[in-house]
């Protein structure tokens, strides 16, 4: 099994803003040619179902891949995409809090990422750092639309690869080999937070 890195990374305001996921393939004899398979692949369903829904400031710049325990495998896929909303930026540190789901319970079964690019008129007027409902239901259709057309691109290429969880600790050691788990389902959470990522 291989397990990869997935980051997606962004320019926004002048800062870089990455957001960590993985993915996991039953193939262990994964090489770099086809790590920048999968980098192209995902970096274009992000750019195609994400990206619309996000500020024009925040800018996709490259997907870079990894195997998580063979670091030297992994390639970059570069791009230039851009978000397809304009308005009042909120602070850039504010991000719509993203959950993934497994079919495994236990935090090292879930895995989650903040998205930048929230606009003042995403939120709820009325409660304060709280995204209003018809844009979270907008950011999990996007972000489930990239979740099936990823997965879909993944499982015809190289035998069933999927969109995961990577978990590399377990009761604070690390996990070798990764475990990597697909993802069953996502939510993008109302109340706004901060951006970080684990993978």
């Amino acid at each position: 099994m291989s397990v990869l890195a997935v980051t997606i990374r962004h320019t926004f305001l002048g800062r870089t803003v990455d957001n960590c996921i993985g993915a996991v393939f039953p193939d262990d004899n994964l090489d770099s040619a086809d790590c920048l398979t999968v980098a192209t692949d995902i970096g274009g369903r992000w750019g195609g179902n994400v990206m619309p829904v996000l500020h024009n400031e925040l800018r996709l710049v490259a997907v870079d891949v990894t195997e998580v325990d063979d670091t030297s495998t992994g390639a970059t896929a570069t791009f230039s995409t851009a978000g397809g909303i304009s308005g009042a930026l909120l602070p850039s540190f504010a991000a719509a809090k993203v959950q993934f789901h497994t079919s495994k319970r236990g935090r090292a079964y879930r895995g989650r990422t903040g998205l930048a690019g929230i606009t003042e008129d995403m939120t709820d007027s009325l409660t304060p750092n709280t995204l209003k409902g018809t844009v979270v239901d907008t950011l999990e259709g996007q972000l489930g639309a990239f979740m099936s057309d990823a997965n879909s691109d993944l499982a015809g290429y190289l035998s069933g690869g999927k969109l995961a969880v990577v978990s590399t600790i377990l009761h604070g050691a690390p996990r070798v080999p990764a475990i990597g788990t697909p993802w069953t389902s996502l939510d993008v959470a109302s109340q706004l937070g901060t951006r970080r990522s684990r993978l």
